[in-house]
């Protein structure tokens, strides 16, 4: 598996070429598109990443797929991995473009787990109150887990804000089993 150092690497690389051409949102739907043919066909994924393939091969076969479908620069970039010989990194390219453009845009994701649906006025002013308190804007993602009881868990970036029912219900267990019995 490739490191997500070097995944990165190569996805700012592509993203400051995309934001000097204006491009960034045309480059990251090809990406993604390439990144979805490759999860989609095994054979073609496995083809490109075996090791015993020439890169000659691997490019041929990219320029008959791919020619048409993506930009000069997204397709000099497909050839630039292969004969890098990271090719693996193909198979991820999409999600970490649009995750490193989202960032660049100011774009912040967030997920929020609630035991019921909410309806869509209070998740506008869930998002509306994130925004202004991030001061970016914000992908707001819902999720409903019966499980958690009441209440939501929000997740920003790697925080995490537990205000569930069942969250609040470990933390009294928790404090419970600490007190001393005298």
């Amino acid at each position: 598996m490739i490191e997500r150092r070097i995944v990165i690497r190569y996805v700012k690389a592509l993203l400051d070429v995309a934001v000097r051409e204006g491009d960034l949102n045309r480059v990251g739907r090809e990406l993604m598109q390439v990144q979805m043919i490759l999860r989609e066909n095994s054979q073609l994924r496995e083809f490109l990443l075996h090791p015993r393939v020439p890169p000659s091969k691997k490019k041929k076969v990219a320029q008959d797929i791919f020619k048409g479908l993506v930009s000069p620069l997204v397709f000099h970039a497909l050839c630039h991995i292969v004969d890098k010989k990271r090719e693996e990194i193909l198979t991820v390219i999409g999600d970490e473009f649009k995750e490193a453009a989202d960032e660049a845009r100011g774009i912040v994701k967030a997920r929020v787990q609630t035991a019921i649906e909410i309806s869509e006025e209070r998740l506008k002013g869930l998002k509306e109150r994130l925004e202004q308190f991030l001061g970016k804007r914000v992908d707001l993602h819902v999720e409903v887990i019966p499980e958690i009881l009441g209440g939501i868990i929000l997740w920003i970036g790697s925080q995490i804000i537990d205000g569930s029912v069942r969250g609040r219900l470990e933390r009294i267990r928790n404090q419970l089993l600490e007190l001393k019995v005298a």
